[in-house]
């Protein structure tokens, strides 16, 4: 089968800290985790119509070369990450301390095929896609997604459950040096829930009431206390330094026409 260029969207999948624990553990208890977690994944990964290309120890290379492959790699990725959320529990006892992972995705264009051949290979990607998710695996915060600032506006509509963490800019990645790359972590809502979300009084949920311009106003269902919040309805807003400070108003502020700009109530 000859090698085809086609584009994809790559995604790495990587164990934290496995080197050390299979030092110090119990080595069959370590193996028997990482084997377990990366089945689960290859499952996910199954589901999602995303191909595993290698597996690599502690973690996998996969990719995803069909119709809308950013969004099913992200979707697939977020499963994986939740899916780690519910198991922790049950890995902690032999590993010591809570299982960690990181992600890394590129979309572009890379070979496909049987490498080396068809006999002795195992049908994969290569190229600089599949390099550059290996790189941003590497960056990646603990639990968290790393890609480049293109592959998150590419795809707006399917990333609102994460939250978006923009990075300095990176010019010195491994293999390519002097190449500038806007870097942005994003973490499930699972493991971070955007504090407009929150009510600071009670903890109880908050829901959107109306809209003033370019904030939303926000009162929580138990004790009715309401909050000013911006709206952040695409992905370049969420890409924007955040204010300092969130805009808190008592009920009887929220009837005001115009509220004052950066003031906090209670």
């Amino acid at each position: 089968m000859e090698h085809i260029r086609q584009e994809i969207t790559c995604i790495f999948v990587d164990i934290q800290d496995s080197s050390y624990k299979t030092s110090r553990l119990d080595y069959q208890k370590v193996i028997d985790i990482m084997a377990d977690f990366l089945t689960e994944v290859s499952l996910i990964l199954a589901e999602h119509h995303v191909k595993v290309g290698a597996y690599l120890g502690d973690g996998l290379m996969a990719f995803c070369d069909g119709k809308d492959s950013q969004r099913s790699v992200i979707n697939a990725a977020y499963s994986i990450l939740e899916m780690r959320e519910k198991k922790d529990m049950f890995y902690k006892k032999d590993w010591r301390s809570s299982f960690n992972i990181c992600i890394g995705v590129q979309t572009g264009f890379a070979s496909l095929g049987y490498f080396p051949c068809k006999e002795f290979g195992h049908y994969t990607a290569m190229g600089d896609t599949v390099n550059l998710a290996s790189r941003f695996c590497s960056l990646a915060e603990t639990n968290s997604i790393c890609a480049d600032q293109g592959f998150y506006l590419g795809i707006q509509g399917a990333i609102t459950n994460f939250k978006l963490t923009p990075k300095v800019t990176h010019n010195h990645i491994k293999g390519y040096e002097g190449e500038q790359f806007n870097l942005i972590h994003a973490t499930p809502k699972l493991y971070n829930k955007p504090r407009h979300d929150v009510c600071p009084n009670c903890d109880s949920e908050t829901e959107t009431t109306s809209y003033f311009e370019d904030y939303e106003i926000r009162k929580c269902t138990v004790c009715d206390f309401g909050k000013l919040a911006p709206v952040a309805s695409s992905i370049e807003r969420l890409l924007q330094p955040k204010k300092k400070d969130e805009l808190f108003f008592s009920q009887s502020m929220l009837k005001q026409s115009k509220p004052p700009a950066t003031c906090k109530f209670h």
